[in-house]
Parts: structure tokens; sequence; C-alpha cells
């Protein structure tokens, strides 16, 4: 019996450090492989979340009211719209305004079927998951409003706010300048096209034909153009003086699925990722040189006893 002493050595006496290595390389092909295709899968999740977004049962029992549109609809009318037509972004807004319920859960509240989804935000869709696990507070998290308009549409509620991010970025997709703009207690649409300013509410369905400037300056044209659209004079009175132009500018809030900046950056951090295991798998993994041998160790000679 030929005993060299190293049982995990072949009969060639070839080590098994190769087998590891391959082993290795498998697994960083494999998870480099899978970042790509999660990369490539968050790139989609807008175009998923646009297109699958359910109607709120709110708005589905709020259907049959007097002037109500089907908010699928009102995104293919959106879609559709005509942008060289002077009276387009008034159309536009009369589509959102009758598309979508004036409805979102109030400060400290939640309210499932408008909170993000994974196809919304899996940023914030994971954020929300810890912190509910940890019993910590996310309502105002969980409030948190959508960047994709015909996700927001198809929802088919939403505040002032909510509704003139849709009306806005809708008119901008179709080349018309157009911007969400906050009041100090009202969220409102400023479009500047080659007919000059004028201002959009599609919360109330109002077309202020004058710059937001001039506005600022004539809370009584503003409350005769609400009155004229049928909202009630205490209500009239109150958004003419939000018109004012303290705190006016553009409406900053953060909201879900702002996929311009942050999803470029994540897809290309996930392939730089991916790309960096398959090259750290490939370095580890492969041979060094030559394998190696080990020499058979000499043969013991038996000591005899008072020798």
């Amino acid at each position: 019996m030929n005993d060299d002493g190293d049982g995990c050595r072949g009969h060639d006496g070839v080590g098994h450090g190769h087998d590891d290595r391959a082993s290795r390389r498998a697994f960083a092909l494999s998870a480099g492989a899978a970042l790509v295709v999660a990369a490539g899968l968050s790139a989609l999740l807008p175009i998923v979340a646009g297109s699958r977004a359910p109607m709120h049962t709110r708005r589905a029992a709020d259907a049959a009211a007097p002037g109500r549109l089907d908010p699928g609809l009102a995104v293919r009318r959106l879609e559709e719209l005509d942008p060289g037509a002077p009276d387009a972004p008034a159309a536009a807004m009369r589509v959102v305004h009758a598309a979508m319920l004036h409805h979102w859960p109030d400060e400290g509240r939640r309210d499932a079927e408008t909170e993000c989804r994974l196809v919304d935000d899996p940023i914030v869709w994971c954020r929300l998951r810890v912190l509910d696990a940890f019993g910590a507070d996310a309502a105002e998290l969980a409030r948190r409003e959508r960047s994709d308009w015909r996700a927001a549409l198809r929802l088919g509620v939403g505040l002032c706010s909510q509704q003139s991010v849709v009306l806005a970025e809708a008119l901008r997709e179709r080349g018309i300048d157009a911007g969400a703009t906050g009041l100090g207690g009202h969220v409102v649409v400023v479009v500047r096209s080659g007919g000059g300013e004028r201002v959009l509410d599609p919360d109330f369905g109002v077309e202020l034909p004058m710059a937001l400037a001039v506005a600022e300056r004539s809370p009584e044209s503003v409350r005769d153009a609400y009155l004229g659209a049928g909202v009630d004079g205490a209500t009239a009175r109150r958004i003419a003086e939000i018109y004012g132009a303290a705190g006016n500018g553009l409406y900053p809030a953060p909201l879900l699925g702002a996929w311009t900046v942050r999803g470029a950056l994540s897809l290309m951090l996930a392939l730089v990722a991916g790309l960096g295991l398959l090259a750290y798998g490939a370095w580890r993994g492969a041979p060094s040189g030559a394998p190696r041998v080990s020499a058979p160790r000499a043969a013991s000679t038996p000591r005899i006893p008072g020798s």
C-alpha cells in the first residue's frame, strides 16, 4: 500500500484548486448576469408602471358622475393631442379635469391604493417595506405623488399638485412648454407658447388667459374666472388670494419614479457592478500557472525499539 499522507489529492498528485477556481468563476458570472438583468428590468419599470396602473376604487365609484371621462381614454386623448392646435393646452386641461377625482390621503394617513408600487419606484417601495417592518412612521413617504403622468392619470385620483404634474408632463411630452407651479397653498400649470403665457388649473378646470405675473396683481380677474367656471364664491375668493406673489414658484416636491437622472445612474451602476464581478471572477478563477504536483514523500523507516 502506497501511503503518501495526502488524501485530498488525486492519483496524479494534482490538487482540487482548479475546481475551486471554476466554481468561483461560475458564481461571479451568475451574479454579474443577474445584476445586468436586474438593471435591464429596472429600465423597463416606468413603461410597466404607466401601462398597468389600476384605477382607484373611489374614482371607479365616481365613473357615472356627469362630465367624467374614463382615465384610460384620457391617456389616449393626451397622447393624440395636436400640439399645433391653438386650444391644445386648454383641451388637455379639460381632459385631466374630467378624468381625475380630487382625492388623496390626509397628512398622517395612508391609502394602500395610492401608495408606491414596486414598478412605480423600487427604491421608495423598498424604503416603505423597511419602515413598515420596523414599525416606523412611513405615512409621509406613502403619500408621495407620481411623476409618470400615465400612471397617475390611470389611477384617476390626485390633489391639485398631482393633477398639475400630470398636465404639465403630458404637455411637455407633446413639445409644449409647461411647468407645475406652486402658489403657496395651491398648484397650477403655467404654459408658455406662441400666444404668450397662460395659467391652467386642472383641479378646478379653469383657464386664466393671462401671465402668472398679471394674475398675481389681479385678484378680481382671477376670482371672476373661477366664478365663471362654476366655483362657489367663497372658494373663488380664497383661490384669488392664494395667487398673490408670495411663495410662488416651481412645484419642487419629490415624486415617485423620477427616472430621468436617477434611473440612468442606477442602470449604469448596476452594469458596472455586473461587469466588475465578471472581471473579478475571470481573474480569480484563471489558473496562475501549471498545476501544482505534490512530490511523493519518502517512506519513513520504522524504528526498532531499543536501537
